[in-house]
């Protein structure tokens, strides 16, 4: 069955309703794949008592295989962005909380802070208000 590459081989510019060319092209059933990628690997998620992510978490998924991942969305106050990258126990994480906001960043249990710009304490739950961060950890296992 063909899939995603072949749609591309194709000539494909939109999502299409089924794997051949016979249905819709323009079709969004596909489309939620790609929410998973800036709420899980990046992490970018909206906290449902604050709409238009006027207040927002970052939890990224550190999965095993992967030595780092982006994500960006744009919201009615600007693009929130998240990165971090891997290397040996070491992570970096960038964040871009854009202004009029306010993000929690959620660090896994095993993080501990070696590095940062951003004057928070060690506690796994960071407030932070508009700006760029960056934060180093290590992670124990």
């Amino acid at each position: 069955m063909p899939g995603w590459g072949y749609w591309i081989e194709q000539g494909a510019t939109t999502l299409w309703e089924s794997w051949d060319k016979n249905d819709s092209k323009n079709h969004v059933m596909y489309g939620h794949i790609s929410e998973w990628f800036y709420a899980n690997l990046a992490g970018i998620q909206p906290d449902e008592a604050a709409p238009g992510f006027k207040h927002f978490y970052v939890s990224p998924l550190f999965a095993d295989g992967l030595t780092w991942a982006s994500g960006q969305t744009l919201t009615p106050y600007g693009e929130i962005k998240s990165e971090w990258k891997r290397s040996e126990n070491k992570v970096q994480l960038n964040i871009t909380v854009p202004f009029n906001t306010t993000a929690d960043i959620l660090l896994p249990k095993q993080a501990t802070i070696i590095s940062e710009n951003t004057g928070a304490s060690q506690n796994k739950r960071l407030a932070q208000t508009a700006r760029f961060y960056r934060w180093f950890w290590r992670l124990l296992h």
